[in-house]
């Protein structure tokens, strides 16, 4: 391409090749999408000031040392004594475990060894090791800013600062794709609401209960066990879950505590 320029008496021809012309034309297009952008790290920007801005006290309450853990002993009477509120507890088996917590006891030292081989804790192994672990675990509380000698009352965790340009990516690259994806679902979950309400599709059969006695047995709440019927009783082979002071939602959406959540699974 030839660009010929006059000023005054003399004029000067520039020529420029097919290579210069696309690198300009990246550069004009990086410049629009930039200036593009500029609202919208704008927008950010006010989001993560209201949410993290005022994120930077090095010793949150998030920074304590965990509450006080509430030991077997404590439980077995939280859960005796909120059980004689309802008659339907007066004459229930599993409760009988509770009372004689020893039996519990016997059934837990089992797990409890089986777990100190797999146990894994890199603090724990720093800090109870050589000198130089020591040094180490010391060195990692402080990254993280552990106050050793306070105790939060209860775990808060809502204190997490996150930077300005880890935000900005975040929201970037990872919250326009999650939308995308949700919305995919959603309209998918629509599509198949349609089919179903016209007979055109059937849902598959759910046991509720199945899947309740699966994330009791297979998931962290496995801590709330607490009795398991004896051989040879009427009930069968029952494991007893016990939920003292139980949160929950209703079904008008309010907060609610029941005294006690129980929850029964056949193991057979």
């Amino acid at each position: 391409a030839l660009l010929l320029l006059s000023c005054g008496l003399y004029q000067v021809t520039i020529t420029i090749t097919m290579p210069t012309l696309a690198l300009v034309g990246i550069i004009v297009l990086a410049l629009a999408l930039a200036l593009a952008y500029l609202p919208y790290v704008f927008w950010v920007f006010k989001r993560w000031n209201a949410n993290f801005s005022g994120r930077r006290n090095k010793h949150p309450p998030s920074n304590r040392n965990m509450p006080p853990i509430t030991t077997l002993d404590e439980n077995k009477e939280l859960i005796l004594n909120n059980s004689k509120l309802h008659e339907q507890f007066d004459t229930w088996e599993l409760l009988k475990d509770v009372q004689d917590m020893e039996v519990t006891r016997k059934k837990n030292r089992v797990i409890h060894e089986r777990a100190k081989a797999k146990r894994t804790s890199s603090l724990s192994r720093m800090s109870s090791g050589s000198g130089d672990g020591e040094k180490k675990a010391g060195a990692l509380l402080d990254s993280l800013n552990i106050v050793e000698t306070e105790t939060a009352d209860e775990l808060d965790m809502d204190h997490v600062f996150i930077p300005f340009l880890d935000f900005l990516w975040g929201d970037t690259f990872v919250r326009p794709f999650v939308y995308l994806l949700y919305k995919r679902r959603t309209i998918i979950l629509r599509i198949r609401k349609f089919l179903w309400k016209h007979g055109l599709i059937k849902p598959m059969d759910c046991d509720y209960e199945a899947v309740c006695a699966t994330l009791l047995l297979e998931q962290t709440q496995v801590i709330h066990y607490n009795a398991r019927t004896k051989k040879g009783s009427e009930l069968g082979n029952i494991a007893g879950f016990f939920f003292a002071n139980f949160a929950y939602v209703d079904n008008d959406c309010n907060f609610q505590v029941a005294d006690l959540f129980a929850v029964d699974i056949d193991l057979d």
